[in-house]
C-alpha cells in the first residue's frame, strides 16, 4: 500500500514530488503495468519485462511484513523507498519475468551468465558466489562494482 494518491502524483503532481524516488518508482511501475495491459489486450505479449529498482531485496513474511532478504533466499519484493508514516514500505513484487539490474561486490565474469549468484548481505548487490544462488545472471560488466542484470529464481 502506498501512503500517497498514485493517480494524483502521476497525472497532476500538485506537490511537485514526482522527481523523488519514493514517488517516481511506483508511478513508473504503474505506468508500465498499464501500458503492458493495453498491449496485451491488443495481442502484443512480451517474452519478458524489465524494471527499474534502486531498492533493497526483501521477503514478505505475513504479519511481520517486509524484512531484508538473506543471501540465499529468493526475495518476494523489492523495497522502493523509505518507510511511510503508516510503518509500511512501498514495494513491488518480484515476478519471474522481471529483469533487475544491480551492482556486484566482486567481478562477475561473462562465464557466470546463466548461473545463479547469491545476494550480498546488504540486500542491494550481488556477489560472484554461485553457492545457493538466487539471482540468475543474464548480463555482466565483469568488474567489481559493475552492473549485473538478471532475474531472481
Amino acid at each position: 500500500a502506498l501512503d500517497f494518491d498514485l493517480h494524483s502524483v502521476c497525472f497532476d503532481d500538485p506537490d511537485g514530488v514526482i522527481g523523488r524516488t519514493q514517488y517516481t518508482q511506483p508511478c513508473m511501475v504503474a505506468f508500465a503495468a498499464g501500458v503492458t495491459a493495453v498491449l496485451m489486450q491488443a495481442g502484443v505479449v512480451p517474452d519478458f519485462a524489465a524494471g527499474l529498482s534502486l531498492g533493497m531485496a526483501a521477503v514478505y513474511s505475513g504479519a511481520a511484513g517486509l524484512a531484508k532478504c538473506g543471501a540465499a533466499v529468493k526475495p518476494t519484493h523489492v523495497v522502493m523507498g523509505p518507510k511511510g508514516a503508516d510503518g509500511r514500505y512501498p514495494a513491488i513484487p518480484v515476478l519471474p519475468t522481471t529483469v533487475f539490474e544491480t551492482e556486484s561486490t566482486a567481478a562477475v565474469p561473462a562465464s557466470a551468465i546463466g548461473s545463479a549468484v547469491t545476494l550480498h548481505t546488504d540486500g542491494l548487490t550481488v556477489t560472484a558466489t554461485t553457492t545457493n544462488g538466487v539471482f540468475t545472471v543474464s548480463e555482466t560488466e565483469n568488474a567489481a562494482g559493475g552492473r549485473v542484470r538478471g532475474r531472481f529464481i
